[in-house]
């Protein structure tokens, strides 16, 4: 098959597990380019290879994703992201608390490379330049390419360069340029256990006000129901752990500690739709009272 071809396939194709097969890392540049996307079976020990929310995903997927945020708590003291991801709105100035909406696609475009897009269509937050009332705006565009360095059954590793775009408002913490390069894995360790991680770096290439952020994120959680089950189907608990820390100085050094439990399950033995939530709370840092709150629709495809 021809490289458009390919792509036409693994954007539209069935992805057939029936095709999948292991790929290594000392095979990337040889192995994987000329094949369409295929979905990958589940771990020997029963888990599937799903994305979890403000978790790594450590492996690719076809999906399409409506995410909704709200933090409340906002204080107007010196802060980080709120969230590791390169999209996530820098903490405004305003306080208050605050609203976001995106939509995120995963688009593969052969078994070694896929494209991530997040379009962050609202950003919202109090008390806004007039110090009064709600200031709403589109968030900054994220383009993200995701290379699969390894994939085997019970573990995969992506690497990921994202570039964020200044399409949004200061106003909600953002019109912020980053380009972020990290890495990911997920890994089936033990009978439906599943361990995932991203680490990565936000590095500031505008001239706003922001910072550049390391972040890291290590996620555990257990499968508790597979596909058939009458209701929650391969319902999953997990829990993650998410540190952010100024390396700039621009805010003065800061770290910050989360923890962010949540849960994901599917709502049809077609494994197509999904609901996922999460509640990510400090533990360390300059946000003793705020959280976040997290939902998302996932549409596999």
């Amino acid at each position: 098959m021809g490289p458009f071809d390919v792509a036409r396939e693994s954007i539209f194709g069935a992805a057939s597990e029936e095709d999948w097969h292991p790929l290594s890392l000392g095979g990337f540049f040889r192995e994987g380019w000329d094949e369409p996307f295929v979905n990958a079976p589940e771990g020997s020990k029963g888990a599937p290879k799903q994305p979890w929310l403000l978790s790594g995903t450590g492996h690719f997927v076809r999906s399409m994703t409506l995410d909704f945020f709200y933090t409340n708590g906002m204080t107007d003291n010196l802060g980080l992201l709120l969230n590791g991801t390169p999209w996530s709105p820098v903490k405004p100035n305003t306080g208050g608390n605050e609203y976001n909406a995106d939509v995120s696609v995963f688009l593969p475009i052969n078994r070694r490379l896929e494209f991530e897009i997040v379009a962050p269509f609202i950003a919202a937050n109090g008390r806004g330049r007039n110090g009064r009332g709600w200031a709403g705006n589109f968030g900054d565009l994220a383009v993200g390419s995701r290379f699969l360095l390894v994939d085997q059954r019970d573990f995969s590793m992506v690497a990921v360069l994202t570039t964020r775009t200044p399409t949004g408002d200061t106003v909600n913490g953002n019109a912020v340029s980053f380009v972020t390069p990290a890495a990911e894995f997920w890994w089936n360790f033990a009978p439906k256990w599943v361990a995932r991680g991203l680490t990565g770096v936000n590095i500031l290439t505008s001239s706003r006000s922001a910072t550049d952020v390391y972040f890291n994120k290590l996620s555990v959680g257990r499968y508790l129901t597979d596909k058939d089950a009458r209701f929650f189907k391969q319902l999953a608990v997990f829990g993650t752990v998410v540190t952010l820390s100024d390396v700039r100085g621009s805010k003065g050094h800061i770290s910050d500690v989360y923890l962010a439990p949540g849960l994901r399950f599917g709502l049809d033995r077609d494994q197509k739709w999904f609901v996922q939530s999460a509640i990510q709370v400090p533990v360390s840092g300059p946000h003793p009272y705020a959280y976040q709150a997290a939902f998302s629709l996932v549409k596999m495809y």
